[in-house]
């Protein structure tokens, strides 16, 4: 349901002059963390930043680059799961668009400016949901677009020139990613194979490419690449000991926030596949998302005012397999209108992860029950039980609570599988299968129960058995009819 009062809010701005000038450029990218957003520039420097008091935990954010207004999903607010403001505005005055649910949790945004559409994913409901914001009138009625009750949508984006919004499905029991045209129609699987738990994607306009990251199992993520219909597809990174929840990508490079170090890191997009491994570098300050998690990221190159013609006519016709880096940029120099100087990234300081604590006797970190690694960096519960939830016990291990027929250390095993014989429904109780038969009985619904009688339903009344039984109770009536003449 929709809203059209304003939200009596306080907004605090810390530093900066945010309010946005048509002719200027005030910033490239925005996180937000917590009830905070930060507007920063390509090289890390932060222009301006602004408390937003009455928020919740900010997660999915989404912009308008025509209206200059900037969207927000909020996982934790008391009344609303998304509103907006206007950068124009020195109020800075929240605008309520989508009153919270019940068994709601919004996660990704992306706004479509030429149909001034808001899509978002709701991970809960299981569903891709789209809605109109009109500029001068209320927002219409949410619909939905895509109806996924047994799939878990998070990341979404994007493809304004040729008009498809694609999403990840971090599934577990089918990962994927896929798109259709945004009015719903032609959906249809990019990628399914070599994903794990796909959480973030992002489409670059540019090059016309798909970038998405995979939390695979174990102690690494991958960010990977390939055209925006799957193919040519490319592992660009392998960290470790990251867990990463939105991504994004400008004219240069990707980045992505990392609920474990506190950070967002990136990376450059002229990464190939056979070049010498490059670590992540952290973007901008290290210290500035310490008292909350880093959420949703914007690159503004690549979701503003787009001229998708002018893109298209320069990566086909122009040729730039001889250019230089900052050659290929100057080819955009038209399309997009970043000026900041890029700055070296200096190491930071050494500090605890996961609220542990350092021993600056011996300049160790002493971690919370569940966490490990030189900085704490280790969650032992993550990607730990296959089909479960994961607590720590008192000696400080991982143990797994199982879920429905799962049994084992890790839930890694279906008691049920393949178990019940002819449609018998499979439980589990004690840690055992036990079966539920139908017309059959035995431990497993092997031995067929009262043939006499369940013909007699078959053939008077026409109920739907087995067809193994549907063949034997033909076999007894044939023998009948052959006594009888």
């Amino acid at each position: 349901m929709t809203v059209r009062k304003n939200l009596v809010s306080t907004l605090t701005i810390i530093m900066g002059m945010l309010v946005i000038n048509a002719q200027a450029r005030s910033w490239d990218l925005a996180v937000v963390a917590g009830r905070k957003i930060e507007f920063l520039a390509v090289n890390g420097s932060l222009n301006g930043q602004a408390m937003l008091e009455e928020a919740g935990s900010l997660s999915g954010v989404a912009y308008d680059d025509v209206t200059r207004t900037i969207y927000f999903s909020d996982l934790n607010h008391e009344n609303m799961s998304i509103y907006s403001s206007d950068l124009t505005d020195k109020n800075f005055t929240l605008t309520p668009l989508l009153k919270r649910q019940e068994e709601s949790s919004i996660l990704g945004l992306a706004f479509d400016t030429r149909t001034r559409t808001l899509f978002w994913s709701d991970t809960k409901q299981g569903s891709i949901m789209r809605m109109q914001v009109p500029v001068d009138e209320p927002p219409e009625r949410p619909v939905i677009l895509h109806d996924l009750k047994t799939r878990v949508p998070r990341g979404i984006a994007l493809d304004v020139c040729n008009r498809h919004i694609y999403w990840v499905d971090s599934s577990t029991s089918s990962p994927s990613i896929e798109r259709s045209n945004l009015d719903g129609s032609n959906r249809t699987t990019v990628i399914s194979e070599r994903l794990h738990e796909p959480i973030a994607v992002a489409v670059d306009h540019i090059e016309e490419k798909l970038y998405w990251i995979d939390d695979v199992e174990g102690i690494r993520i991958k960010i990977e690449r390939s055209n925006l219909d799957g193919t040519k597809r490319e592992l660009l990174a392998h960290p470790k000991r990251q867990r990463p929840s939105y991504m994004a990508v400008d004219r240069n490079s990707i980045y992505w926030s990392d609920t474990v170090h506190k950070v967002v890191w990136t990376l450059p997009k002229t990464m190939k596949p056979d070049d010498v491994v490059v670590e992540p570098s952290m973007f901008g300050s290290q210290d500035k998302y310490l008292d909350a998690i880093p959420a949703g990221i914007l690159a503004r190159d690549n979701v503003g005012k787009l001229d998708c013609a002018a893109m298209s006519k320069t990566k086909h016709k122009t040729s730039l397999t001889g250019l230089t880096y900052a050659q290929r940029g100057e080819s955009y120099i038209n399309l997009t209108t970043s000026t900041e100087e890029s700055e070296p990234t200096t190491e930071s300081s050494k500090y605890c992860l996961n609220d542990g604590r350092l021993d600056r006797g011996n300049s160790t970190c002493q971690c919370k029950l569940g966490y490990t690694g030189d900085y704490c960096e280790t969650d032992l519960c993550h990607n730990y039980c296959f089909r479960g939830s994961c607590d720590i016990n008192d000696d400080g291990l991982p143990t797994c609570k199982c879920n429905d027929t799962f049994v084992g250390p890790r839930c890694e095993t279906d008691l049920c599988k393949d178990y019940c014989l002819h449609d018998g429904q499979c439980s589990v109780q004690n840690e055992k299968p036990v079966c539920k038969c139908k017309y059959f009985v035995g431990d497993r619904c092997e031995i067929l129960n009262d043939t006499t009688e369940i013909c007699k339903n078959y053939c008077e009344n026409d109920e739907t058995v087995p067809t193994s039984i549907a063949a034997i109770c033909r076999y007894i009536t044939f023998n009948k009819l052959s006594i009888l003449f």
